[in-house]
């Protein structure tokens, strides 16, 4: 009888934990990628968010963008922009990858695989931080950026 409440405390840090976990495995970044585009059309943050690594999970979660009122909208408009785009692989190393689209005015969408009981994953957490839009457009033409995503564990 002594084993049920560490039993117990065992099952709750792991049903706590859980929502912090994405549901699916992604085998390859096309995987996360078409998920995400699938979320984005049905203006889904929450599907959305769940193709992203764990730890741009944790930077959306305590930045708040999942309550943002306008998400959905947003995703629905970058659905529109990115519907009839093709995307082209380029795999850098067994755990990242960037997924270029065929029109250069688009920034790339960065893969990695952060754990591998979830596959390859959105790196939202790098993109948001070295991809970024001024009024000259968006910065990641910028090869140091290409430098540090391939080179990082």
């Amino acid at each position: 009888m002594k084993h049920i409440p560490f039993a117990i405390a065992i099952l709750t840090l792991f049903f706590l934990a859980n929502p912090l976990r994405a549901e699916t495995m992604f085998e390859t970044p096309r995987d996360a990628l078409d998920t995400y585009l699938s979320a984005c059309e049905r203006g889904d943050q929450k599907a959305a968010v769940q193709c992203y690594t764990a730890s741009s999970r944790k930077l959306v979660e305590m930045s708040g963008l999942l309550d943002d009122s306008d998400a959905s909208a947003r995703l629905k408009a970058l659905y529109e922009r990115l519907q009839t785009v093709e995307f082209r692989e380029e795999k850098y190393s067994d755990t990242r990858a960037a997924m270029w689209p065929d029109d250069e005015t688009i920034p790339p969408f960065l893969f990695r695989i952060q754990d591998r009981e979830e596959g390859w994953r959105m790196d939202y957490h790098f993109m948001s931080h070295y991809i970024q839009a001024d009024e000259d457009g968006w910065s990641w033409r910028n090869k140091r950026l290409f430098e540090i995503w391939k080179t990082r564990k």
